[in-house]
């Protein structure tokens, strides 16, 4: 079984502390309701684009660095809860021009088509 990645929750809980910052106080900083801040904090809540976008300016940090975390344990609840199904009902395409990153993710190398509308451009 797949195990689940740290929730942002955990790191943020952790910056706060390490500051002396309540959830309370950190809500009135970034200007989002407190309780958001909690349920993040409880690990109820995700990290939205835009919350990541305050924490990244509050705390000096980039909006990816929250979003990464949140995207990560994401992947990782979903692979742990529905991994295996997945794997069982989609088969892995194989293309020619496809290469392997570091991290065991395939990305695929080609040309891209800009689509206005319905059109090729």
């Amino acid at each position: 079984m797949t195990r689940v990645t740290t929730h942002p929750g955990r790191v943020l809980r952790a910056e706060l502390e390490a500051r002396g910052m309540s959830a309370n106080r950190l809500g009135l900083a970034i200007r989002v309701p407190a309780n958001r801040i909690a349920a993040i904090l409880r690990g109820r809540r995700a990290v939205t684009v835009e919350t990541a976008m305050r924490l990244g300016r509050f705390l000096v940090t980039c909006p990816a660095f929250w979003m990464n975390l949140q995207s990560a344990y994401d992947v990782s609840v979903v692979e742990s809860v529905k991994g295996r199904l997945i794997e069982e009902q989609v088969p892995a395409a194989h293309f020619a021009s496809a290469r392997t990153m570091g991290d065991g993710c395939n990305f695929l190398l080609g040309e891209f088509i800009v689509v206005q509308g319905f059109k090729r451009v």
